[in-house]
């Protein structure tokens, strides 16, 4: 099935369908059928910018764009003035990395570039310095192996230190991995340019809690993972979900141990925002 999506389109229930279907909240889309697009994307910008941005009025996706930099550069880079892309790759220099580095200034580069060196080394390498580039190289050891980074001539020394310092840090991490206090770990965090984001489990906010968990979210993941949190001899497993549902927003479902359950069982967190669940014995039914 073929939807239009052009301003002057009707939003019909093929549309809510085709948004339900993708887990976008078909119900709030009902109350717009026989309005026009446009009409519907003013009042729905997320769902919007991510599947129609080309209907979405300038000044809304400019004003939407500042709080929800990462979403707005994936679907409507190329509608954004200089000034608003800017302000956007600053607050989320990986997305900006990913899908609108060709129109990032040289400045604006090398600042997403310190903020996010895995990123600029996977979709910006060629525009790197070769200083930025051996810098980013030095903190993404991984990236190493098999690589052959374009240096100045006379630069095998600084390429030498760069392989050191690379090697010490991979020991560095698997010590910490295979380290015992790694497993009794309270919080998860993932640091960023001014910002992190981290998930906490901690004393229990909510009555009849033996623990709770708080996930603050900001923009500075790139991917899913799994880890394990313990708190006063509680612990649960995490299963972090990144981008969930290909919106800019982070989900964690949590596992307590046997004899427990988790209320609500997952939390969907947008970015700058912070949402708490909490562990609670079984009962049975």
């Amino acid at each position: 099935m073929t939807l239009n999506w052009s301003p002057d389109a009707i939003f019909t229930p093929a549309h809510a369908r085709f948004l339900g279907d993708r887990g976008l909240r078909p119900e709030s889309c009902v109350g717009y059928i026989g309005a026009t697009i446009v009409a519907w994307a003013s009042l729905e910008p997320d769902d919007a910018i991510h599947f129609a941005p080309d209907v979405v009025p300038d000044a809304i996706l400019h004003a939407y764009a500042i709080h929800r930099p990462g979403l707005t550069m994936k679907s409507a880079a190329d509608r954004l003035p200089a000034d608003v892309l800017d302000a956007c790759a600053a607050r989320a220099p990986g997305f900006a990395l990913k899908y609108a580095v060709d129109k990032l200034t040289a400045e604006r580069l090398d600042a997403c570039a310190a903020a996010e060196p895995g990123y600029a080394i996977f979709y910006a390498e060629d525009r790197l310095t070769p200083n930025r580039l051996a810098w980013c190289l030095a903190q993404m050891p991984e990236v190493l192996t098999g690589r052959a980074p374009r240096f100045p001539p006379g630069a095998a020394v600084a390429w030498a230190l760069v392989m050191t310092m690379a090697a010490v840090a991979v020991i560095a991490l698997l010590w910490l991995l295979s380290s015992p206090a790694d497993a009794a770990e309270a919080s998860r965090s993932w640091p960023g340019a001014g910002q992190e984001s981290h998930v906490t489990l901690h004393a229990p906010t909510a009555p009849d809690a033996v623990a709770s968990v708080t996930f603050h979210n900001e923009e500075v993941h790139s991917a899913d993972e799994t880890f394990a949190l313990t708190w006063q001899g509680i612990a649960v497993t995490v299963e972090f979900d990144w981008n969930h549902n290909d919106i800019a927003a982070e989900r964690i479902t949590v596992y307590p141990p046997q004899g427990y359950i988790a209320v609500p069982p997952r939390l969907t967190v947008d970015e700058g925002e912070a949402q708490t669940l909490h562990i609670m014995k079984w009962e049975g039914m």
